[in-house]
């Protein structure tokens, strides 16, 4: 990852990271919990499954930092993809399901509690971000909708997939 590029994410990871704690911010207790017609999700269920797929990605590019073995034949052949996560995912183009690993369940407590995980959560993808020194355009991960990810795509996802659902619940209230 270029220091332009780690410039960007860190700097989108941030103003995503402001976005959920600002709309939380502005939700009433009742608009909270509130659910949409059907089988969706509150807002602070939404909140949750973010920290549930941040806590999966981080996973993920500490595992590609570890143990990930640098493959510079592939470096570039996904760079469209770059587009497709801060267009369509951020963007909330097309629907996805989530896999039930990464559905709410309460886990975290009070709404104050969550907002909590969500701050640490978020401040561990910044802390990667800001610090890697292993070349993440070099290493993969499958990713269940976008197949192969570089690790850089990877911490692009997080900050997208939070600003996904900020808007898919704006749009629910």
């Amino acid at each position: 990852m270029t220091e332009s590029e780690r410039e960007f994410v860190v700097d989108y990871l941030q103003k995503t990271r402001d976005r959920v704690v600002e709309f939380a911010a502005s939700l009433t207790p009742e608009q909270r919990d509130s659910r949409p017609a059907g089988d969706g999700w509150s807002a602070a269920s939404l909140i949750e499954h973010i920290v549930i797929v941040e806590r999966m990605v981080d996973a993920i590019v500490t595992r590609m930092i570890a143990e990930g073995v640098p493959d510079e034949s592939r470096r570039g052949k996904g760079a469209h993809k770059d587009a497709i996560i801060l267009e369509r995912v951020a963007g909330r183009v097309g629907r996805a399901e989530a896999p039930e690993s990464a559905h709410p369940s309460g886990q975290f407590g009070d709404f104050e509690s969550l907002l909590r995980e969500f701050e640490t959560t978020r401040a561990c993808t910044l802390e990667i971000a800001r610090t890697v020194q292993k070349d993440l355009r070099v290493c993969f991960a499958t990713h269940p909708f976008l197949k192969d990810l570089d690790g850089y795509q990877w911490l692009l996802i997080a900050a997208a997939h939070s600003e996904r659902h900020v808007r898919q619940a704006e749009e629910t209230l």
